[in-house]
């Protein structure tokens, strides 16, 4: 699926910090310290889509398709925490809204192991 505005990256970007929180929550031993930072993303992404979906919801978007960043429970999470992190690397790039922009690049720094 073509992630083609605001809504749509934003809403995406949801989706995975809240799988990626439940893989966590079923195995929290060693992560105790990243769920909390998912959980963290999850209430500042979402706050970032109420404080700027009036700037930016008009404006399309392209070349950002969610199939290149959907991931598999099963997969290890090293994986996964890649491809969250190529996926806010190249979201930011693509967002019009600066503070979004600056939430996706903090989020893609914290996502590298």
């Amino acid at each position: 699926m073509e992630l083609n505005n605001f809504g749509a990256i934003m809403k995406f970007a949801l989706e995975c910090e809240n799988e990626l929180a439940s893989m966590l929550e079923k195995n929290p031993g060693n992560y105790g310290e990243f769920l909390k930072q998912t959980q963290k993303n999850i209430k500042l992404l979402e706050r970032t889509r109420r404080e700027c979906i009036n700037e930016a919801v008009l404006q399309p978007i392209s070349g950002l398709r969610s199939e290149n960043y959907i991931f598999q429970t099963s997969e290890p999470l090293a994986e996964v925490i890649s491809k969250m992190a190529s996926f806010y690397n190249d979201a930011a790039e693509k967002l019009p809204v600066d503070e979004a922009k600056r939430l996706f690049r903090q989020i893609a720094v914290k996502r590298q192991i």
